[in-house]
């Protein structure tokens, strides 16, 4: 009976126990929990956990969809004084940000995670009125679209008139998740970013005499080639909001108004 009893334990420890050996370290798992021996001088004894999450996790993919637009120094929409030009039409410009190779550290128990990644984003700003750009020997400039383009009495209005932005950011963001399973949690993140301009260019679109012209211009236009500043987002599982704002203005010093770009949208991705 003894013997058939023994036989049972060990067929039963044997059936959920994990027993491995390296060099002068034992280790043994026991359901979730691990115990780790470890023989030198002295004998020390760890019980730790196996179900704690991974310190580093690597993913690539995310997706962002917003609107945009530039806030003055008194963070109102309204532009300055003598650059009306630059007023937008914040419900037909937008920004799209597509997340590249990410890595997430867990701080605490899968509940805090700092996050370093890569992106890409595209801005879109739709102009309100007619005008075309171009650049000065110090300043950028406008002069109005039918002066510009059709030197007579007829005026005509833009059906597009864009300035369109591309940059390479860094986002660095510390986000808290009120559960393991980040989708069935809430999630607010808070952090910083930087970036740099790789391309800018005005998009145009109108009709002359009846006749649909588009024109494309790539110019610097005296645009901040660097940009840093601040987001946020809050949510739950894969869908969240966010908002950002730019901390270094969109023109270089002395060579526009004083603008900030801000966006405002959805993270279609989630943490």
């Amino acid at each position: 009976m003894k013997k058939i009893i023994l036989i049972s334990i060990v067929f039963v420890l044997n059936s959920w126990m994990t027993y491995a050996q390296e060099s002068d370290t034992t280790r043994i798992t026991l359901g979730k929990k691990k115990v780790l021996v470890i023989t030198e001088e002295n004998t020390e004894l760890k019980l730790g956990d196996t179900a704690c999450c991974e310190t580093w996790k690597y993913r690539i993919g995310g997706f962002k969809l917003g609107v945009n637009g530039f806030l003055n120094s008194s963070n109102s929409l309204s532009v300055p004084a003598g650059y009306d030009f630059l007023e937008t039409d914040v419900s037909k410009s937008y920004m799209v940000k597509f997340t590249l190779p990410e890595l997430k550290v867990n701080l605490l128990k899968e509940h805090i995670y700092f996050h370093l990644a890569s992106e890409v984003e595209f801005n879109s700003y739709e102009f309100r009125k007619n005008y075309w750009f171009i650049e000065s020997s110090d300043i950028t400039t406008e002069i109005s679209a039918y002066q510009a383009l059709r030197p007579d009495s007829s005026v005509f209005d833009f059906d597009k008139n864009r300035l369109k932005t591309t940059y390479i950011n860094v986002p660095l963001m510390f986000s808290f998740h009120t559960n393991k399973n980040h989708e069935k949690a809430f999630h607010l993140a808070v952090g910083g970013y930087a970036g740099v301009k790789i391309a800018s260019k005005m998009k145009y679109k109108y009709k002359d005499q009846g006749e649909g012209t588009k024109l494309k211009i790539k110019d610097d236009y005296y645009l901040n080639p660097f940009q840093y500043g601040v987001n946020a987002s809050i949510g739950y599982g894969k869908v969240n909001l966010f908002g950002s704002y730019s901390l270094n203005g969109l023109f270089e010093s002395g060579k526009g108004p004083k603008l900030y770009p801000f966006t405002a949208g959805v993270m279609l991705v989630g943490f």
